[in-house]
């Protein structure tokens, strides 16, 4: 499971965010029922994107190629030429499993795929519910980055070693550089940086 949103990108059912993962377009949506689901973001006809927005709020989600129509639960409820499309095998969006505890909405990108949140958190899941997730805000700034590779992006949370010199002039006035504290949760870490 990865970390898809926090519970408040999405608060109302019909909020939704959208982001890629691996080269998977994917919206987060909460649903009329009030469920955190993740979907692939990409029509099941021809595979157009239903949204190219960052966040967003909506009932339905209506591709622009076809104008095929899905709810907030990613089924199927209107397409055009109906006709043509009697007896199709499609009832909605490629759902991805998904999961929202403590502020936080996980999903795993495996179609079917079991997912027991409580148990893969273990432990962790006290440290989570100690940042109060769930009491955030949102505060919109659109920045477009290119991705990052993903080993500087892991590595750089790794170690406490480049802050005095990679970012002295912002957090790194105020940490100790290569003091590190590491508490593991099972298969999870959590890692401190030392303050001056």
């Amino acid at each position: 499971p990865i970390m898809v949103a926090l519970s408040v990108d999405i608060p109302e059912p019909g909020d939704f965010t959208t982001l890629d993962i691996a080269d998977r377009p994917i919206v987060v949506v909460r649903g009329d029922d009030g469920v955190a689901r993740t979907f692939l973001n990409a029509c099941r006809h021809r595979g157009a994107a239903l949204t190219t927005e960052c966040f967003g709020h909506g009932r339905r989600f209506t591709c622009p190629y076809h104008f095929w129509v899905y709810d907030t639960g990613g089924k199927l409820v209107g397409n055009t030429a109906r006709e043509a499309f009697e007896g199709i095998d499609v009832d909605g969006l490629v759902e991805f499993p998904t999961a929202e505890r403590a502020g936080a909405v996980f999903a795993t990108l495996t179609v079917g795929a079991s997912l027991d949140i409580d148990a893969w958190l273990g432990d962790m899941a006290s440290a989570l519910e100690i940042l109060q997730l769930d009491k955030l805000y949102r505060y919109d700034v659109e920045t477009k980055l290119p991705s990052g590779n993903w080993k500087a992006t892991a590595d750089g949370y790794l170690d406490g070693y480049h802050i005095g010199f990679l970012h002295r002039n912002t957090i790194g006035t105020k940490s100790i550089t290569n003091r590190n504290t590491y508490d593991l949760y099972g298969p999870h870490v959590r890692i401190g940086f030392a303050n001056k």
